[in-house]
């Protein structure tokens, strides 16, 4: 097998006529190709993470509610996740240590970034604490690959096999933000205990999405090493040895499809197994797993069925989780919208403008939000997170969130114009059920027993030290939490007047924005990136105390300085007085307008 894989050629179709493939991404493909034929498992190898130490968890007895897998794979990935963090930790987690569950977040840094940029994030950018904890052995992720759902499976059987005790485990990217609160979420899912959220758009409503996928499927998708490219290969309907045409897999004579990375075609007689599929369902890669559908999906043997069926295809991430999910006794308990908000630049007019007003690395995907586009519509959706989100094109929509979010935090309210999570759905469908997909033939007939999985590599990289904590992996005393706490929990990533903001977030979304309504409530869509206004339970802002106090103690200062200023000029003769108030006048009452920030002017 190993020298039919060196003697299988590759060939680049993008010109006409076909050439050999550039001579590096042709070795890292045959690269990958030798890995592959010499794989003695039928399942791919998942990595598992020790996941130690986790403070947080630890000092709860291992009980957490939520488990948060966010994947980073772009430079700005710090601002998104640090802010995302301190919104989604139960309020007090990490001052009352062990007298609750608290939430984890687990952040795959991708390995494309190379190791400079992949520490810069881990170890500098992303804010340590106790509740975040960076996966030691991250993957190289390609959009529309196999390595999402490996790095998705990565994380989900580590937490499995650390035993946590975990309710909802929620995957997210670095061009996430959260439009909810941890109470917000606790409360809707509460009211649905035991379902789970997953995107299922079914063939009736979309036949063109099934039937590309299904094209798809009938080649052979094998990722190149270090995440260099793809390339494809004859499937199981082709005669061993066949050689793919560009044209026949993509439709057309290019390097990439969408905004895959480079794809060469080999003649190599690799064996996949994508025919061996059940009935396939599709929809969006972004989830929320009650933890026994997350127990299915890493050890049961139809679950891994569809795994090893899956493990060669193109887009891999939109129809996995949906095929094991809707085949399973799991069926009935789905939430079949994804609940996040994205705004596709379909609806707007020509896609391909807009992709190409902002950059090949959009293209094919939705809008990137911006501050009008954050205030107009994403906070008056009814989803719990947003995408997409690039500080590097539009900056702006990071200071609306803060204000915004700054509003919800301080006060325990919906921002006016904010309807609660589903409302866009739970008027016409209370119970979130009618869309749910009918049975399969699969739903009852496997038995309910778990895979024994093959021992995994974890590795014998020293484990990372948490700053502040014990080097002891047992439970940390409450005043080292506290320690380590101190000048982490700021969402804001440079320096601001924050009590400032707070006057002026709280002024600007209390207010009526019905105006700036714009009838797409309903506008949630159903593809990859894609109690009514009650008071949310008492919340105090973590950081609010700090600097509240910092302010007070500088303005009683400011004050006492300028009246002894004062009293001292009354002394003094005429000339000396003029001058001491032209400098007073222009050093210490300066105008509010003068004071703030130019960011924080509205």
């Amino acid at each position: 097998m190993t020298a039919q894989a060196i003697n299988a050629s590759f060939l680049d179709w993008s010109q006409d006529g076909g050439r050999p493939a550039e001579p590096e991404l042709a070795v890292k493909c045959q690269l990958a190709l030798m890995e592959r034929m010499q794989r003695q498992n039928v399942l791919p190898e998942l990595y598992i993470d020790p996941l130690t130490p986790l403070p947080l968890a630890d000092a709860a007895g291992g009980v957490v509610h939520f488990v948060y897998f966010i994947m980073a794979s772009r430079p700005f990935g710090w601002e998104t996740i640090n802010r995302n963090v301190i919104v989604l930790q139960r309020p007090g987690a990490l001052q009352d240590v062990g007298t609750n569950d608290s939430n984890v977040f687990l952040v795959h840094v991708d390995a494309k970034l190379g190791e400079a940029r992949k520490h810069e994030l881990s170890d500098v950018l992303i804010k340590p604490r106790p509740d975040v904890y960076i996966i030691r052995r991250p993957r190289p992720v390609l959009w529309a690959g196999w390595s999402m759902i490996l790095a998705l499976f990565d994380a989900m059987a580590s937490v499995l096999r650390r035993s946590l005790h975990f309710e909802y485990f929620i995957n997210l990217s670095d061009a996430d933000l959260s439009l909810r609160t941890d109470t917000e979420l606790r409360s809707f899912f509460a009211r649905f205990e035991g379902r789970s959220i997953m995107s299922i758009v079914q063939r009736k409503k979309d036949p063109r999405r099934y039937k590309m996928h299904e094209g798809f499927r009938s080649f052979c998708w094998t990722e190149c090493q270090n995440g260099s490219g793809f390339f494809v290969s004859g499937g199981p309907k082709h005669p061993m040895g066949f050689q793919p045409h560009s044209l026949e897999v993509i439709g057309k004579n290019k390097c990439c499809w969408s905004r895959t990375a480079p794809i060469i075609y080999s003649n190599a007689s690799l064996g996949c197994a994508n025919t061996n599929l059940p009935e396939a369902f599709h929809g969006s890669q972004w989830v929320s797993l009650h933890r026994p559908l997350v127990h299915h999906m890493i050890d049961h043997p139809f679950a891994n069925k569809v795994m090893r069926a899956l493990e060669h295809t193109l887009l891999p991430d939109e129809v996995m989780l949906q095929t094991i999910a809707v085949n399973s006794p799991f069926r009935k308990t789905l939430i079949p919208v994804h609940l996040r908000f994205i705004e596709w630049p379909q609806s707007h007019g020509d896609a391909n403008k807009y992709w190409a007003s902002v950059g090949p690395q959009f293209h094919g995907g939705p809008m990137v939000l911006n501050a009008s586009l954050a205030r107009e519509k994403a906070f008056r959706q009814s989803g719990m997170f947003a995408r997409k989100v690039d500080p590097g094109l539009y900056r702006d929509v990071l200071d609306e969130w803060d204000m915004w979010m700054d509003y919800k935090m301080l006060t325990n309210k919906l921002p006016n114009g904010q309807p609660e999570i589903a409302a866009a759905y739970l008027a016409t469908d209370p119970e979130l059920d009618r869309t749910i997909p009918p049975p399969t033939p699969h739903e009852d007939g496997w038995p309910d027993q778990p895979l024994i999985l093959p021992p995994r590599n974890v590795g014998t990289a020293p484990l990372p030290r948490w700053h502040g904590a014990v080097t002891s992996p047992s439970p940390p005393a409450n005043a080292a939490f506290t320690h380590a706490a101190e000048g982490l929990m700021s969402r804001h990533m440079r320096p601001r007047a924050h009590n400032t903001s707070v006057t002026v977030a709280a002024h600007r979304y209390n207010d009526d924005h019905n105006q700036h309504v714009h009838g797409h409530t309903n506008g949630e869509q159903e593809h990859e990136d894609g109690g009514d206004g009650e008071e949310l339970e008492s919340h105090k802002h973590p950081s609010i105390s700090s600097y509240a106090s910092g302010f007070l103690l500088l303005w009683v200062v400011c004050v006492s300085l300028a009246g002894v200023l004062m009293l001292c000029q009354v002394c003094m003769q005429d000339a000396i007085q003029q001058r001491a108030w032209e400098w007073l006048g222009h050093g210490f009452f300066r105008t509010r307008k003068q004071t703030l920030h130019p960011a924080k002017m509205v």
